[in-house]
């Protein structure tokens, strides 16, 4: 019987811990929250930093702030004090820390306003309900690092270069002022006896260009260039100094942030150094200084870092944003093609257009003149067919040829297939009556129909033999090649950097897209598809995106591109 007995409560021992925790997760699900259930606990201040603490221990700490959180926040949510009137209205609005509360499978988010003043400190739990926290216990909150963010002055001091860059210090110790009008620290970083490698940032046109964003009550500045000390003064001395491009410094700065009277909230100390790869200043040119209106410019920069830094206006506007592009021949250039439309309306007659370029980090723009020469397009009546106009040039056939053709014009091909070779006519051997099918023309729909309509010729118009070969104008990929009511069957080529040639009207199409096509290749068939008149001819155009330009200076001249 007494074997039986001990056996008895043998058992029972054993299954001891797993009635406690059955009880645990009932208390866990049913009840308030619990130190013994809580498991896990986050936190989220007020500038969305979230830190995370875990049980490892059911010893409980000595319940401070910078200890075990679990078991400061559970003590402090049972020291405070049920506020029957409920969250003072001023806090209602307020930003809050929220934390939440992990047990077993069940998450329990509580609210915490606190603020620089800690008699003045709520929570309010899951079910709505207020507490007013024990002064103690805000005091003892807002002397830990997780509420930083109620005192701005805490954030160190960021050192950034010219090229947004930040440094990182060798050493920096920081302290700010608490509410109790006292210092404590928030940082202190001493890289000195590690082996981090020092950093590298270009320093373009010899400017150091330094911005802390809080700025050094005193900075203390030395260069050394190929093992000499080049520089050891203080920083606002530092324009005295001549920086060699192409080579490489060592720089240290000690900074010092002083005590001023509490005006900063904040004082301390840091020290840095990296290598700074001094770098020409950026600079632009035009390949050209005049041109007609319809015709374009290649500007070219030189020793830009990064493309989207660059800002393009002009005055008057030519509406058009330019895109540079890498020049694969020689990574030191940047080239953008910029097209000046012969509708400008403002380009009526001979004028200057004033070009500012701008890479905001490196100083005031750099502003370059064009010279846009007085030129006057003539008129000419364009006799078409009744039915042809009304079956091919109508408002809706003019919007679906614009709607396919967007994308094949916005496209941006990085790489130059044109050489240093002159464009060619599609058709080899013909001319145009440029005054007649030149490029820019107004046109005057005339002939039976009588619409008067006028419109801009945006290219040539050959009118030829049946049979006729299309040429490739210059190398290039063909982007497409399809048939649309307006145009006819069309063939659009990428020569890259935006530039592009368009032939319409064809019977015949040789090429597809995706094909990479020489100068002089044979792309298709003159033919009389599309809003033409019935002999055969074909219709060839040049543009930069989607901007028309005349192609009669790409047959006298390359496009000029100086290295």
């Amino acid at each position: 019987m007494k074997n039986k007995v001990i056996a008895f409560f043998c058992i029972i021992a054993m299954f001891i811990p797993t009635y406690i925790a059955i009880a645990h997760y009932i208390t866990a699900q049913n009840s308030t929250l619990d130190l013994r259930v809580v498991s896990k606990m986050q936190l989220l201040d007020l500038n969305g930093n979230v830190f995370t603490f875990e049980r490892k221990s059911t010893v409980q700490s000595n319940n401070t702030a910078e200890d075990n959180m679990i078991d400061f926040f559970m003590q402090l949510n049972e020291n405070s004090r049920l506020e029957e009137s409920g969250l003072p209205d001023p806090l209602k609005d307020k930003d809050s820390f929220v934390v939440s509360y992990f047990s077993y499978d069940r998450e329990t988010k509580f609210n915490y306003y606190f603020s620089s003043n800690p008699s003045e400190a709520y929570f309010t739990d899951n079910n709505g309900e207020a507490f007013r926290i024990n002064e103690d216990d805000a005091n003892n909150f807002l002397l830990s690092k997780y509420a930083r963010c109620l005192f701005p002055s805490s954030a160190e001091p960021v050192l950034t270069l010219a090229d947004n860059s930040t440094v990182e210090p060798l050493k920096l110790t920081w302290r700010y002022l608490t509410h109790l009008n006292q210092y404590i620290e928030s940082v202190n970083i001493n890289n000195t006896t590690t082996n981090i490698p020092i950093q590298t940032h270009s320093l373009v046109g010899g400017v150091l260009g330094l911005n802390f964003n809080v700025w050094p009550d005193s900075l203390y500045v030395t260069i050394v260039e190929h093992g000499k000390s080049i520089f050891a003064d203080w920083y606002e001395n530092l324009s005295s100094i001549n920086l060699n491009e192409n080579t490489t410094i060592n720089i240290t700065l000690d900074a010092v942030w002083y005590d001023d009277d509490n005006a900063r909230g904040a004082n301390g100390e840091a020290s840095y150094q990296f290598y700074g790869e001094v770098k020409a200043q950026p600079s632009f040119y035009l390949e050209k200084t005049s041109i007609d209106p319809g015709e374009f410019v290649v500007l070219t920069g030189i020793n830009v870092q990064n493309i989207n830094d660059i800002k393009f206006s002009s005055e008057p506007s030519i509406n058009f944003t330019p895109v540079f592009f890498v020049d694969d021949k020689d990574n030191r250039y940047v080239r953008a093609l910029i097209p000046v439309a012969y509708d400008l309306p403002e380009i009526d007659e001979s004028k200057d257009l004033n070009i500012a370029i701008t890479i905001s980090m490196y100083g005031n723009p750099q502003v370059l003149n064009l010279t846009v020469k007085a030129k006057t397009f003539k008129v000419r009546d364009y006799a078409i067919a009744d039915s042809n106009i009304m079956a091919r040039r109508t408002e809706d056939t003019i919007e679906a040829f614009k709607k396919a053709l967007a994308s094949t014009y916005s496209s941006k091909e990085s790489k130059r297939y044109w050489d240093d070779d002159l464009f060619i006519s599609a058709l080899e051997g013909y001319t145009i009556n440029k005054l007649a099918q030149g490029f820019g023309i107004h046109r005057r729909i005339s002939g039976s129909a009588g619409t008067g309509e006028r419109y801009r010729n945006p290219g040539i118009d050959y009118i030829t033999n049946g049979g006729e070969k299309v040429l490739a104008v210059s190398s290039g990929r063909v982007i497409y090649e399809g048939e649309q009511i307006l145009s006819g069957k069309i063939v659009v080529i990428d020569h890259g950097w935006g530039l592009k040639s368009t032939y319409c009207h064809m019977s015949i199409v040789s090429v597809k897209e995706g094909d990479i096509v020489s100068r002089g290749s044979i792309i298709g068939i003159v033919g009389a598809t599309g809003f033409t008149r019935p002999d055969w001819g074909l219709h060839e155009s040049i543009s930069v995106f989607d901007v028309p330009v005349s192609p009669y200076p790409m047959w006298e001249n390359p496009i000029p591109l100086k290295y």
